[in-house]
């Protein structure tokens, strides 16, 4: 039996300021120690029954920047004490599902798919994506809003919406500047607006304008707590754990990806203003064209060509 080290202690000592779902959390930590403690975070947090987000919250908490360093100075801990490879090895080994890899790029795949999973089944459940997406279609106006890195996720969804709908609003700074589009903004527009750590200051002051032009807010945060949450009026809460030196941005871009979806299903003429769109794209010689089937190919539902982007 190997007594608890450092990292555990200070994650017992951390568990009761986090709720039940700390506790929770450390029980199923106690269970197969010490591999427990080395468990991939997803296996981990659906084990012990709790939302993932609780291992961050107990790993900060604790002292550590997120779950993924408390585990990185365990598992130095424990090469200090266990003295043999084959130690080390039966170790981590008591702690993994049969078949678990255990590379560094394994990990950040088993963990960018729970992000996934967890995020897109919650907004599901919540029906919050829903709303967005009658939010968007339904507005005169729509803006997206955001700043630094998170402007990614604004013209990632911007370059889908604008093959459905019209008055489609990138807000950049440069072309489409706030202080150009705010006194346009009105009742019955809709603004995306992207907040996440480390909540760029400039979106805030962007979104907390358009919410006072009486605009309908639509917020992606990856807190609940977050100030972009406070100002929503529907607030779309995605997961960025990660197994990175950064935030995960996969399941961010799958929740956008997923609202773009969600819309044109629900925009009247989608399909005939993609095609109009893609017959366009062809006469202007916008994209290169993929190589055309040949006759030995299998035949396809003609279902449109789609842009190659």
């Amino acid at each position: 039996m190997h007594q608890p080290t450092p990292v555990l202690q200070l994650l017992e000592d951390a568990a009761p300021s986090v709720g039940r779902v700390g506790l929770k959390l450390i029980r199923t930590l106690r269970v197969g120690y010490p591999g427990s403690l080395l468990s991939g975070p997803a296996e981990l947090a659906a084990r012990a029954n709790v939302p993932p987000r609780t291992l961050d919250d107990l790993a900060v908490a604790a002292g550590f920047r997120d779950f993924a360093e408390a585990q990185h100075q365990a598992r130095a801990a424990l090469d200090r004490e266990l003295r043999t490879p084959d130690a080390r090895y039966s170790a981590r080994l008591t702690g993994r599902a049969q078949g678990r890899p255990a590379s560094l790029l394994d990990r950040i795949a088993e963990q960018d798919c729970a992000n996934v999973t967890s995020t897109l089944r919650t907004l599901a459940a919540g029906g919050s994506l829903k709303l967005a997406a009658e939010a968007l279609v339904g507005a005169r106006r729509r803006y997206l809003v955001a700043d630094r890195k998170s402007y990614a996720y604004a013209h990632l969804l911007g370059t889908d919406l604008q093959s459905l709908l019209r008055n489609v609003v990138v807000i950049d700074g440069l072309v489409n500047r706030p202080l150009d589009v705010i006194p346009d903004a009105a009742a019955g527009d809709v603004a995306v607006c992207f907040s996440l750590r480390r909540y760029a200051t400039a979106a805030l002051s962007t979104t907390r304008f358009l919410r006072a032009a009486g605009v309908t807010v639509v917020g992606f945060t990856d807190d609940a707590r977050s100030e972009l949450a406070g100002l929503a009026d529907i607030v779309l809460v995605v997961e960025t754990t990660s197994q990175s030196f950064v935030d995960s941005p996969t399941a961010v871009a799958s929740a956008v990806h997923a609202l773009a979806t969600l819309a044109a299903a629900q925009t009247r003429g989608a399909r005939s203003r993609l095609a109009q769109r893609d017959d366009l794209a062809r006469k202007l010689d916008v994209y290169q064209e993929t190589a055309s089937l040949t006759a030995a190919e299998p035949a396809t539902p003609n279902l449109g060509r789609r842009e190659q982007r």
